[in-house]
């Protein structure tokens, strides 16, 4: 993707202004690289462009409204109960997002008896059976957008709290991602890619399409439980040794995670917002996540 899902619905949260300072209408070609099979452009980075996809990135040099747009402080993607705020990063100023868009579920689900030690974790995606228990969320790459959630919109996830991400204290909060940005290449914003390692990125900024839509996995790189949940590994702040925030997938870091007490708020896709409990069982927030699963839905 170019955009953010993020960026895409600033029209329709007043944020117009901000949206139009971003190139949304230029052919990806100018971003170089190959076509694959499925007819994506795949830059130096390895970053997949949608063949509809338009526009300029927001860490691309060669347009650098788009840049100032993404260090816009949106107040609606910033959640208040962050303890000591989260408003942008210190090290590229982009904006922050503490909320995530769930594109997918790869949580084991089958039945303990047949997957075993990772029922209501995962495999890693470098297993043969990992791609046997992912479920598409709401919005992916696919054609039919709304369409294609048989499940029923009322009854299915399309965007939940993932806050913390962009708290300015990083060691503690945050973590830097090791995928380049998204353009990958000499026109990519190298302010962004200063610290935390070679070509790393901060892994929160609401102008990404990487940052803002993720998938429910669980704490699939903790050396301890990896049992999926909402706001696992809360306390103490910073999380477990086994399971530190600074690591994905670990408490505030890519997974379903809020500072107000007993679960986080979200979105269905039919636009209402209801409030989960902590205390859901893992499996039940795939199912819920899933967009055409045929899973009973699950009371919360």
């Amino acid at each position: 993707m170019v955009h953010s899902t993020a960026t895409l619905i600033l029209p329709f949260i007043e944020q117009t202004s901000v949206f139009n300072q971003f190139d949304t209408r230029s052919d990806t070609a100018c971003y170089g690289g190959t076509i694959n099979a499925a007819g994506n452009r795949v830059l130096s980075s390895g970053a997949q462009l949608h063949p509809k996809g338009k526009g300029r990135s927001y860490d691309d040099t060669a347009f650098p409204a788009g840049q100032t747009a993404a260090k816009t402080r949106i107040d609606t993607f910033i959640c208040p109960s962050v303890p000591g705020g989260s408003v942008s990063d210190p090290i590229s100023g982009y904006g922050g997002f503490d909320s995530m868009f769930v594109a997918l579920s790869d949580v084991h689900s089958n039945n303990p008896a047949t997957d075993g030690q990772t029922y209501g974790a995962r495999h890693s995606t470098r297993n043969a059976n990992w791609s046997q228990q992912v479920v598409d969320g709401c919005l992916n790459c696919a054609e039919k957008g709304f369409e294609r959630v048989t499940d029923g919109t009322s009854k299915t996830i399309l965007c939940i709290e993932d806050a913390g991400r962009s708290h300015p204290d990083v060691p503690l909060f945050g973590a830097f991602s090791s995928r380049d940005a998204i353009t990958g290449s000499s026109q990519a914003d190298p302010v962004g890619k200063t610290a935390g390692g070679s070509g790393a990125r901060r892994v929160f900024a609401w102008a990404d399409p990487d940052a803002c839509t993720n998938g429910y996995s669980g704490p699939s790189n903790s050396t301890g439980s990896k049992l999926a949940g909402i706001n696992q590994n809360a306390s103490p702040a910073g999380g477990l040794a086994t399971c530190s925030w600074q690591t994905y997938n670990c408490g505030p870091n890519d997974e379903p995670f809020a500072f107000h007490p007993g679960g986080v708020n979200l979105v269905m896709g039919d636009g209402s917002v209801k409030f989960m409990a902590d205390s859901i069982d893992g499996v039940a927030v795939k199912w819920l996540v899933g967009a055409a699963d045929g899973q009973p839905t699950p009371e919360f």
